[in-house]
């Protein structure tokens, strides 16, 4: 369990998928979460313990199924590997190999555009300040824009509508 801790702990914003054998598992609040969005059975590891651990688990190789659920909720997904084969007595080595957020994640049968925006902030002195940089990554696909109105960007920006959003402070 320290190794899923250490995991999460470097990816506090996401669901945490951790591989075990052929399962991955989401532990505590994560566990909840996807029982709840991804119609899981919540169940617990450690159950005649003092303090058993909510779990949620799923097939690995049912995660396409399940991540797309999580994404369209708004959850971003870090997916943690084993990169060793099991031994008895050892620890598998365990990394995370994929983070998959609403504006990465690539749809096969994509019906409509779902772009990535950054925004930035940095004076110029023909008065465009406002900078922003958006793309669709299934299409490849990348513009710049910069304004030099807070009101005109915030328009442009919800004319584009991008499924996330990533800001420069």
């Amino acid at each position: 369990m320290q190794q899923y801790v250490d995991i999460k702990q470097e990816h506090p914003d996401c669901i945490l998928f951790f591989r075990i054998g052929d399962f991955y598992e989401t532990f505590w609040e994560d566990a909840k979460i996807c029982s709840k969005v991804l119609d899981l059975v919540l169940t617990s590891k450690g159950k005649d313990s003092d303090a058993p651990i909510p779990l949620a688990g799923i097939p690995y190789h049912s995660a396409d199924k399940y991540i797309p659920k999580l994404i369209h909720h708004g959850y971003k997904v870090a997916i943690a590997e084993q990169m060793t084969d099991p031994i008895p007595g050892k620890i598998v080595e365990r990394k995370v190999t994929q983070i998959i957020t609403p504006g990465t994640y690539i749809q096969e049968s994509k019906k409509s555009f779902t772009y990535m925006l950054a925004i930035t902030f940095q004076p110029h002195t023909n008065n465009q300040n406002y900078h922003i940089a958006w793309g669709d990554f299934a299409l490849g696909e990348y513009w710049t824009k910069s304004f030099s109105s807070l009101d005109t960007l915030q328009k442009f920006v919800l004319m584009i509508a991008p499924v996330e959003v990533i800001f420069d402070v």
